[in-house]
């Protein structure tokens, strides 16, 4: 129902650019969950699926041949960043279900009237993510898995693209995943500079280490709902606004970031079986 619902909408090019990215990287997620993808061959196939997604998510944006290239690679690096992102930001109940409903719900509101994709693509999202809440909040009956971590972070990182590319601006397009991005950012770039394996299982993403301060995983995930919340609202205000409005606007979603950051340090994170 929700694939028919997006092929009636928008070109036929932008409809597979969201669907083609998302489903190919829901069955490498899959694939990671039966029976395990080595990380290289995963990251090379998730840039893959990049390459076959950005060039349709741009067919008809006007772009100069040299500003569609870069445009491009910058979609392919994009897909490929958020999707790992939001998996490694998948590691207590409810966390991941909150980000999608709330920055789907912000998507679709900011396309009204001008984008139907980005309308039906933000709809379809967050109705899955609300969907899937009684089954792992604040209670884990389910579990996304790699499958439905993939899958929900392509979606997001699809809809986008697709806001920059419907002159939304930047601000607005990322406001709604900010904090994921900020979470995960932080984290790998504390972990290289202590010379820690990166790429191996932790838990000194922000919100496990306010798990580990004795916070409950309700209690996280209302707080990073809350935050994400606030994040869309500033971004849905900077759209369309003036360029100096836009930056200020900007500013004051990294500094609320940085701030949900800055209450985590100081807790230790302890190695272990968690998401990285």
């Amino acid at each position: 129902m929700a694939i028919a619902m997006l092929m009636s909408r928008g070109t036929w090019p932008l409809r597979a650019g969201l669907l083609i990215p998302v489903l190919a990287m829901a069955a490498l997620g899959l694939a990671e969950d039966v029976g395990g993808v080595p990380v290289g061959r995963r990251f090379a196939l998730q840039l893959v699926i990049g390459l076959v997604g950005a060039p349709l998510l741009l067919h008809g944006a006007g772009l100069r041949p040299a500003v569609a290239v870069g445009a491009a690679v910058i979609g392919v690096l994009w897909l490929v960043a958020f999707v790992n992102a939001f998996n490694f930001m998948d590691g207590i109940n409810g966390i991941s279900a909150m980000e999608a409903a709330v920055a789907g719900l912000t998507y679709a509101w900011l396309g009204r009237g001008r984008s139907p994709i980005l309308v039906d693509g933000g709809i379809i999202v967050a109705a899955a993510a609300i969907a899937f809440v009684p089954f792992n909040f604040p209670h884990a009956r389910m579990f996304l898995g790699d499958v439905g971590s993939y899958l929900l972070g392509a979606w997001l990182a699809v809809l986008a693209v697709l806001t920059i590319r419907d002159r939304f601006g930047l601000v607005a397009a990322v406001a709604p995943l900010a904090l994921y991005l900020g979470d995960t950012g932080i984290t790998l770039l504390r972990r290289v500079a202590a010379r820690e394996p990166w790429h191996q299982p932790h838990r000194s993403h922000a919100y496990q280490r306010l798990v580990q301060a004795g916070w409950s995983h309700t209690f996280v995930t209302l707080f990073v709902g809350a935050i994400v919340a606030i994040c869309s609202v500033l971004g849905v205000v900077a759209r369309g606004r003036a360029l100096g409005v836009q930056v200020g606007i900007a500013a004051a979603i990294v500094a609320i970031v940085v701030a949900y950051i800055g209450v985590s340090w100081g807790r230790p994170g302890r190695p272990g079986p968690a998401v990285a």
